[in-house]
């Protein structure tokens, strides 16, 4: 964890690099002093590594896509902040989205669904099969419709 001064300068220096245009640098400036921080309260937030993780990555392209048009209102700090909790509630709200969607299809019809797909076999399989079994020493048997295990 950073102390004030070294918050302050840690400011002052991605402020300065947005004030020249280089925001590449500034992100990945503001990325490497603040991305543990960060990604420890989004794993706090989500109890997820994976769910995380994947907050993190996008809360990573919003600081460098809201970098730019930053007006620095707030400290960079609380800024990131911001950016991390709406990323967190976006991925609830999607995380949410998904479950009632896959909780809306009867798991008769999906079961029906999954027992029709398995059994259904590509015409080209047919073919190579009786093909396999015309070459001397394979001993593939075509007599079978059924699929080995």
């Amino acid at each position: 964890m950073m102390d004030e001064t070294q918050r302050a300068a840690l400011e002052d220096d991605v402020h300065a690099r947005c004030e020249r245009g280089d925001f590449d640098g500034a992100a990945t400036l503001a990325l490497r002093a603040l991305g543990g921080e960060i990604f420890g309260f989004l794993l706090a937030t989500h109890r997820n590594e994976t769910t995380a993780s994947d907050a993190f990555a996008a809360f990573a392209e919003g600081l460098w896509s809201g970098l730019p048009p930053f007006q620095w209102n707030a400290s960079l700090r609380a800024w990131a902040y911001a950016v991390a909790r709406n990323v967190s509630r976006r991925a609830r709200r999607d995380d949410a989205r998904r479950e009632r969607r896959v909780v809306g299809i009867g798991s008769s019809d999906l079961d029906r669904g999954v027992h029709r797909a398995r059994g259904a076999r590509p015409p080209h399989s047919r073919t190579t099969r009786a093909r396999l079994a015309a070459l001397p020493g394979t001993g593939v048997d075509t007599s079978s419709s059924s699929p080995r295990k």
